[in-house]
């Protein structure tokens, strides 16, 4: 089982919420998508890989949410990694040893042979909440989760957009 922790921007005010001007789309739990972030990551990530979605909270890196990779879908340069459910820090986050940049990509088997610990696998399990995709977790309040997800569709589809136009001239060069 591979597993991984991946580093990203959370909003400055609530670490629970994506920091929509610099980090919009992943994690996608109103999807249940990973598919602009680490694009080097997704490329080797197979269905069954564990996800650790890492922010920093008062300058230490906690775990904010994971998932399983149920499904993956190539792309010209990359992968979509999607999932079907994620767990979610609802109450108190698992606090990671060491300063948070080094969660930018690191391997669960470099964590473990690190810091000599296992996986928090089962701890999240056991302690977070575990949510469908597109259901808002119960600590971030509605106003904020429907800002969030609004402003991640907005730049999923432009996105998207850009990417298709730029297949569609590329189509019409000789």
């Amino acid at each position: 089982m591979k597993e991984r922790f991946l580093l990203h921007y959370c909003n400055q005010t609530n670490w629970r919420l994506k920091n929509v001007e610099k980090h919009a789309i992943d994690p996608g739990w109103e999807v249940g998508t990973y598919s602009v972030c680490h694009p080097d990551i997704r490329r080797y990530t197979d269905a069954g890989a564990r996800i650790f979605d890492v922010v920093a909270k008062d300058g230490r890196g906690v775990i904010r949410s994971a998932f399983v990779v149920t499904k993956v879908r190539n792309t010209s340069d990359s992968r979509v990694l999607y999932f079907d459910e994620f767990y979610f820090a609802d109450e108190y986050p698992i606090v990671l040893p060491g300063p948070p940049i080094q969660y930018r990509k690191m391997k669960m088997a470099s964590w473990i042979r690190k810091y000599n610990r296992s996986s928090p696998w089962v701890d999240i399990i056991d302690n977070y909440i575990k949510y469908r995709k597109g259901q808002k977790p119960k600590s971030i309040d509605s106003k904020s989760w429907d800002y969030m997800v609004s402003m991640s569709t907005r730049i999923r589809r432009l996105v998207k957009s850009r990417k298709s136009g730029i297949a569609e001239s590329a189509k019409r060069k000789p």
